[in-house]
């Protein structure tokens, strides 16, 4: 795990991984002395704020709460990150404000992005809490935050979110790859048609995604698991329907 900023909230960030049973965790911060001052204090590992690129290559789950203005990562800068990691999905969560990640990275394939706002369920249930004491409201974000990291990496969640994620897009291109063969539309109107079904396929991934959550919460990691392959299957399901009715008609 890569945990993004050592400031109050990173600190917290990195008590609940290690309640939750997270070990192998890397701390980068803009000031190394900081990071490092942490990474002391939890027992845990620090880089320096240049190898961050490098960490998050070999990174199965990264965690920013980096504070800053503007955007650390963008979509196009991303892609050189992704196309030199070897395997596996990275979860990717983003609980700063303002966001380190641009809402257009989980458009990339390989990686889930999943931010705070994703979190509006637990949030919303401790709403009154939360204005009562904001500080307890964090300790909330940050627990579910841990607790879902941990189910993400100790489950081997990743591959599957991965294939999902996959199949859920393929499904779209799919569909507008039919539209525009049958003649139903012209060839200039394809890209506004992309960027509104990829808009479509992410909202329905991070409703998915909540409840699975939510799912590992109430009821465990393994029921979670389960749901996940679930719905992967039938994934394949449609895909697989779907060529089949392609093929009839050729």
């Amino acid at each position: 795990v890569v945990v993004i900023g050592a400031g109050d909230t990173g600190q917290l960030l990195v008590q609940h991984l290690l309640q939750a049973g997270a070990r192998n965790i890397t701390v980068v911060n803009r000031s190394y002395d900081r990071g490092l001052k942490v990474a002391e204090q939890y027992g845990i590992r620090a880089d320096k704020w240049e190898q961050l690129n490098e960490q998050l290559i070999g990174a199965n789950i990264a965690i920013a709460s980096a504070s800053v203005q503007d955007y650390l990562f963008r979509k196009d800068s991303f892609k050189e990150i992704i196309a030199h990691r070897k395997e596996g999905t990275l979860l990717i969560i983003d609980i700063a404000v303002p966001r380190n990640f641009e809402p257009a990275v989980n458009e990339l394939e390989g990686l889930y992005l999943y931010s705070v706002d994703d979190l509006s369920a637990v949030v919303e249930q401790n709403r009154k809490a939360r204005q009562q004491d904001v500080a307890k409201g964090m300790e909330i974000i940050l627990e579910n935050v841990a607790d879902f990291t941990e189910w993400f990496g100790s489950k081997d969640i990743g591959p599957l979110i991965g294939r999902m994620k996959t199949q859920f897009k393929q499904i779209g291109e799919n569909e507008i790859e039919r539209f525009f063969v049958a003649g139903k539309q012209d060839a200039s109107c394809r890209e506004v048609m992309e960027t509104m079904v990829n808009s479509v396929v992410n909202k329905l991934l991070h409703c998915v995604i909540k409840n699975v959550n939510i799912v590992a919460r109430e009821n465990g990691a393994t029921e979670a698991a389960k749901l996940v392959d679930s719905i992967v299957r039938q994934a394949e399901e449609i895909m697989s329907e779907s060529d089949s009715k392609e093929d009839a008609k050729q």
